[in-house]
């Protein structure tokens, strides 16, 4: 089955740069909602991970370690 993400954002040299994932309100963002969203990113293999559910918003940077939390929306350069 293939993955439908919900948005990536690109950067200049066309490599993906952000991998956004939207869940309804309804839905918590957990460590399971993170998990599902860095297994995504294993073949996308973009720099950062959004995840919003409209109420809760985390983002998280890839590093060669794992990820770390950030507390703002980087730029895109």
């Amino acid at each position: 089955m293939q993955k439908r993400y919900d948005i990536v954002i690109y950067d200049s040299e066309r490599k993906p740069f952000m991998l956004v994932e939207c869940k309804a309100q309804t839905v918590p963002i957990t460590d399971k909602t993170v998990s599902q969203a860095t297994a995504y990113n294993l073949t996308l293999n973009a720099k950062y991970i959004l995840l919003t559910n409209g109420v809760t918003t985390i983002i998280l940077r890839k590093t060669s370690q794992g990820y770390i939390q950030q507390k703002t929306i980087p730029h895109l350069k």
